[in-house]
């Protein structure tokens, strides 16, 4: 081979060398956007699961209120709906009145 068949293929090899770092470098700019949004998206679903989790807990103690009023009626505790909570033993049973 002569000399400038040689220095035709360095110049080769160094233009698809130059492409590639060009690609690698975008491929590298797509991975930051990418794990970006991966990062936003993950704090969504956190800001998300603790929303639910509120709720969720406002919900359970809706039921546990709802369920301690059920047991009243216009007098008082309503007799047949169960025991009434600790903090109402002090009420007589409606049924038990005279």
């Amino acid at each position: 081979m002569q000399l400038s068949q040689i220095q035709g293929l360095i110049g080769s090899v160094e233009e698809q060398l130059a492409q590639l770092r060009c690609e690698m470098e975008q491929q590298n700019q797509e991975y930051k956007i990418l794990l970006d949004v991966k990062t936003r998206l993950e704090q969504e679903i956190a800001t998300y699961r603790r929303l639910l989790e509120g709720e969720d807990a406002h919900l359970t103690q809706y039921k546990k209120e709802r369920k301690y009023l059920r047991g009243f009626g216009p007098g008082g505790w309503v007799h047949g709906t169960g025991s009434p909570p600790a903090r109402c033993w002090g009420r007589v049973p409606r049924s038990s009145r005279s």
